[in-house]
């Protein structure tokens, strides 16, 4: 339900002509250029490009990455800090080069082209799925890491098994018993389908087991080992 909830929350991103329209966070993209307000959670990890400051700088919360309340400070590249307007990137192209999808929250290695120029990434430019825009208007950003390739659910861990590896193991063993148990009954019931089938003597069974009635016989020696072998698998 949560991730449900999550990935329903809307945020603009650049339609291509100029204008931001709102859509899921679920849709978004890889290359995608989103802006986010004020308050506004980051839907994926982006590359910040500008913001309502002159110097692309702004705040962030992460409290929800690392459990800290005082803000970060990011800054984007000087080349981008005068995107300032939606129009702006109508015709904006860059091409970013990055590190593959991991786990560390603190590093980020990378690089855009853009008007043929190489621009070196640093983890300053990195604005992490999760985390808070605070104390600045806006700020434009480029997708580059989306849902479970985002570094905060690459970090995440499941929540460790509570049971022990004896109780994983005694599974396994009533598995492997349940297992022998039916394929003895099921042989077991063939067979004797087979072996009876004609077992009649003048509307009578042959078998003294199944004349318990009329038979003075309650044990078959002969079959000891068997029968052994049947009380010991029974759960």
């Amino acid at each position: 339900m949560i991730d449900i909830e999550v990935n329903s929350r809307r945020v603009k991103v650049h339609t291509g002509q100029g204008t931001f329209e709102y859509t899921e966070w679920k849709n978004l993209k890889v290359g995608h250029i989103v802006k986010i307000m004020k308050d506004e959670f980051f839907p994926a990890d982006l590359l910040l490009l500008s913001s309502s400051y002159e110097d692309a700088f702004c705040y962030v919360e992460t409290m929800n990455l690392d459990g800290e309340t005082n803000l970060k400070l990011k800054q984007g590249l000087e080349v981008t800090s005068s995107l300032h307007e939606d129009f702006q990137f109508s015709d904006f192209q860059a091409t970013i080069n990055c590190e593959d999808p991991n786990a560390n929250l603190y590093s980020f290695v990378g690089s855009m082209e853009y008007k043929e120029q190489q621009y070196p990434l640093s983890p300053l430019q990195l604005l992490l799925r999760d985390s808070k825009l605070r104390n600045t208007d806006y700020i434009f950003g480029a997708v580059i890491f989306t849902d479970h390739d985002t570094k905060v659910i690459q970090n995440s861990t499941d929540a460790p098994s509570k049971r022990t590896k004896v109780e994983k193991k005694m599974d396994r063993v009533v598995y492997f018993m349940f297992c022998i148990v039916f394929l003895m009954a099921f042989v077991g019931s063939i067979f004797f389908g087979i072996t009876t089938k004609d077992d009649l003597d003048n509307g009578l069974m042959k078998r003294w087991y199944l004349r318990p009635d009329d038979s003075t016989i309650f044990f078959d020696p002969k079959r000891a080992p068997a029968a052994a072998i049947f009380h010991f698998l029974q759960p």
